[in-house]
């Protein structure tokens, strides 16, 4: 329904976690910034490395993600930050 007008569904912060590697898709040295974390909430996306915020995007504005946000959107960024922190600091179940 969401492609025909519809409303968008409701969820949780979605996050995502990159490796470091020292070549980046093995064509050269990683882009500055480089994140390495991700959080994802509505029509913001935050970038971090090392739980550090490098971006913020207001993906609804700003599809391409070419103007970054960083420190105009205190609050979004620190709900952000917040919920990327408590999920690196989460126990995680070994796969057996």
């Amino acid at each position: 329904s969401l492609l025909q007008g519809g409303k968008q569904i409701e969820r949780d912060i979605l996050m995502w976690q990159m490796d470091l590697h020292p070549q980046f898709q093995n064509q050269g040295p990683k882009p500055t910034p480089y994140a390495t974390s991700v959080a994802l909430y509505g029509q913001w996306k935050l970038l971090a490395d090392s739980l550090h915020p490098t971006e913020l995007f207001n993906l609804e504005a700003d599809q391409r993600e070419l103007y970054n946000q960083l420190g105009k959107e205190p609050e979004i960024e620190k709900e952000l930050l917040d919920a990327m922190q408590e999920f690196h600091a989460a126990d995680r179940k070994k796969w057996e």
